[in-house]
C-alpha cells in the first residue's frame, strides 16, 4: 500500500508522523481519521488545528491500532527538522541544555495537550512532563511521544548517541515494560510520582555543532509570538468544552454557553471560527472523549453510555462511533479495553 501525495499534504505537522506510523501498520489516513468531514476538521493546517481536534485524532489512532506504546514509535520517527521553526531553534542552540529549555518552553506548540518544566539539580536536570486530557490512554501517548521525541532530537542536534540517565512514568508498570526499557536503553521506573526524564550534567553540556546565536534569538522571538497566539485561540475552545462536558447529558444551546462565558452568542461563534473550530465540533469532541472513556467499562451498556453522552438512543451512539472510528462500538470497546489493560 502506498501513501498518495495528496494524503500527505492533507496531514498537518502535528499529525503527520502519527499518520505515517499508522500507514506502516496498514492504515491509510482516511481509514485512521474517519469520514471526509472529520478529516477536514482534523487534518487542517497546523497553525489552526485546535488541541481538541488533535486529541480526537490520537484517540482515533489508539482505538484503531490498539497499541499502548504507540507514542514511543511516533516520537522516535520525528527528527528535529520535523518541528519546523521550533526545529530550527533546536539546531541553533548552543548546548543540549539550551535545546531542553527551548523544548520545555515551547512544548505547547508541538504537543498542545502537554506541559513541561525543568528542575536543575547539582548533577544534571529533570524534565517533568504533564498531560491532562482526561483520557489515560491519550495522556500516556502524549508523555511517551514527548520523551521519545526528546531522545531523537537530542541525538539529532548533538550528533551523538545521547541517552538520559533514567526515565520515570507515573502510571503502573505495564505488561510491555520491556518495550520501554529497550527503547530508552536505561532504567525505566513505573509507578513513580511523576513523568520525568533525568539528564546528566555531562549530557546537558554537549555542544550543538550547528549553533548560531543570531538565528536562535530570531527564532525565539517568533516562537514567543506563536505561543501567545496559540494560547489565545485554544483558550476559548477549551473553556467551551468544559461547559459542554459539565452540562452533559443535557445539550444546551450555544446562547446558554455564551452567557456563561460572559459574551454574546455572535462573539462566541466568531471566536470559535477564529480558532478554527465550531460549536458542533466542540460538542462532537466532548462526546467522543466521554464515549472513549466509557466504552472500556464493560459493566456499562451501550444504552447507558448513549444517555450519558447526550444521545437519544444507542442507535445514535452506534452511528457516531462508526463515524469516528469506522468500526462498531463493540469492536472499539474490545480494542480500547485491551489497550488500557496492556498500557
Amino acid at each position: 500500500m502506498s501513501v498518495g501525495l495528496s494524503d500527505l499534504q492533507m496531514v498537518s505537522r502535528k499529525l503527520r508522523y502519527l499518520s505515517l506510523e499508522a500507514h506502516d501498520r496498514g492504515l491509510r489516513p482516511d481509514e485512521l481519521f474517519g469520514n471526509t468531514q472529520q478529516r477536514r476538521d482534523l487534518l487542517r493546517d497546523a497553525e489552526t488545528t485546535t488541541d481538541l481536534s488533535y486529541r480526537d485524532a490520537i484517540e482515533c489512532a489508539i482505538g484503531r491500532l490498539g497499541d499502548p506504546a504507540l507514542g514511543l514509535a511516533v516520537g522516535a520517527r520525528q527528527p528535529a527538522t520535523s518541528y519546523g521553526l521550533l526545529g530550527l531553534g533546536f539546531l541553533s542552540c548552543g548546548t543540549l541544555a539550551d535545546v531542553l529549555a527551548m523544548g520545555a518552553t515551547y512544548l505547547p506548540l508541538a504537543e498542545p495537550t502537554a506541559r513541561c518544566r525543568i528542575e536543575v539539580a547539582g548533577d544534571g536536570s529533570i524534565s517533568v512532563v504533564e498531560s491532562a486530557t482526561g483520557s489515560s490512554a491519550v495522556d500516556a501517548f502524549v508523555v511517551d511521544r514527548t520523551f521519545a521525541s526528546a531522545l531523537r532530537v537530542g541525538r539529532d542536534t548533538t550528533k551523538t548517541g545521547f541517552t538520559p540517565r533514567r526515565v520515570e512514568f507515573d502510571r503502573p508498570r505495564p505488561g510491555n515494560a520491556d518495550v520501554y526499557e529497550s527503547h530508552f536503553g536505561v532504567p525505566v521506573i513505573f509507578g513513580a510520582s511523576r513523568n520525568a526524564l533525568h539528564i546528566g550534567s555531562a549530557e546537558r553540556a554537549l555542544p550543538i555543532p550547528t549553533a548560531d546565536g543570531w538565528t536562535c534569538a530570531a527564532v525565539t522571538a517568533r516562537l514567543d509570538e506563536r505561543l501567545a497566539k496559540t494560547a489565545g485561540e485554544a483558550d476559548i475552545a477549551v473553556r467551551l468544552s468544559a461547559h459542554v462536558a459539565a452540562a452533559l447529558p443535557e445539550m444546551r444551546p450555544l446562547s446558554t454557553h455564551a452567557r456563561a462565558l460572559a459574551m454574546s452568542e455572535r462573539t462566541l461563534r466568531r471566536r470559535l471560527d477564529e480558532a478554527g473550530t465550531s460549536y458542533s465540533l466542540v460538542v462532537e469532541s466532548v462526546r467522543q472523549k466521554l464515549v472513549a472513556d466509557l466504552l472500556p467499562q464493560q459493566q456499562l451498556s451501550l444504552t447507558s453510555i448513549a444517555m450519558r453522552a447526550g444521545y437519544g438512543d444507542d442507535r445514535s451512539l452506534r452511528r457516531a462511533v462508526q463515524r469516528w472510528y469506522g468500526r462498531s462500538p463493540n469492536e472499539v470497546r474490545r480494542s480500547l479495553a485491551a489497550a488500557y489493560q496492556r498500557g
